[in-house]
């Protein structure tokens, strides 16, 4: 996983820069999810820019897509400019985003079998009710990205995290969090709290860490297990990695 506009031009149309990051997870022979701004025609032919991001198959392949659906007042979107339009024009330095679809699963097909991963962007994840939607449209993993870089070294970072964690307890499904110049962590659904289910990287400081993780879903039915190792990259933030077998 990379973070919220890790790559921060508009990857779908940059063929060089897609050619780079499908490469990445061919040589790699990983999934990639990661962040990056997008552009497409609207119905109404005029171009609509999102916070999107992308999961990028083993093989390169682009197989998956999400746009963030809640927009930050003020930073990404004039409040209320759908209704008032000329309120958009009104310009703070925001980056007037097109609002996304709500969260729906991405596959990953695996020789053990498929696993459906939600994505959530930045704050997203303190909103109980879209990793909610996620869960029922049958997400088994959420995963977060953020850049939290306009936090500096404050309270705000940590408090991102925190909110984030709750998500995987009110859900009951693992959680994922890659955050740039933030805090990035991997969460189980049953004791969100131990430490043998949780690793964290701080601030402010760049550092790694490992960890493994057994029975991440213990509560649900072991038939359908899958075996997986994912790794989490933040660019000035951390790296945790996970050797483990989840319980899906």
């Amino acid at each position: 996983m990379w973070a919220e506009t890790a790559i921060p031009a508009y990857l779908l149309q940059d063929r060089r820069l897609l050619a780079w990051v499908r490469a990445v997870a061919d040589t790699n022979d990983v999934f990639l999810y990661t962040g990056y701004p997008e552009a497409t025609l609207g119905p109404d032919n005029r171009q609509e820019r999102t916070n999107g991001s992308g999961l990028f198959a083993p093989d390169g392949q682009l197989i998956g897509r999400y746009a963030k659906h809640h927009l930050l007042p003020f930073g990404e979107r004039m409040p209320f400019s759908a209704l008032v339009p000329a309120i958009s024009r009104v310009d703070f330095g925001q980056a007037e985003w097109t609002p996304g679809a709500l969260p729906t699963p991405m596959v990953l097909t695996t020789p053990g079998g498929e696993y459906r991963l939600a994505g959530l962007i930045c704050f997203e994840s303190i909103f109980p009710g879209l990793s909610r939607v996620a869960v029922r449209r049958g997400a088994e993993l959420l995963v977060n990205i953020t850049n939290d870089g306009w936090f500096g070294v404050t309270a705000g970072p940590r408090q991102h995290a925190e909110l984030a964690r709750l998500r995987a307890a009110e859900c009951g499904v693992p959680l994922v969090r890659c955050a740039n110049n933030g805090i990035s962590f991997v969460t189980d659904a049953i004791d969100v709290t131990s430490s043998a289910a949780f690793a964290k990287t701080g601030l402010p400081s760049p550092a790694s860490s490992t960890m493994a993780l057994a029975d991440m879903r213990r509560s649900l039915d072991a038939s359908s297990a899958t075996g997986w190792a994912l790794a989490v990259a933040a660019p000035n933030a951390a790296k945790t990695t996970i050797n483990t077998r989840f319980i899906v």
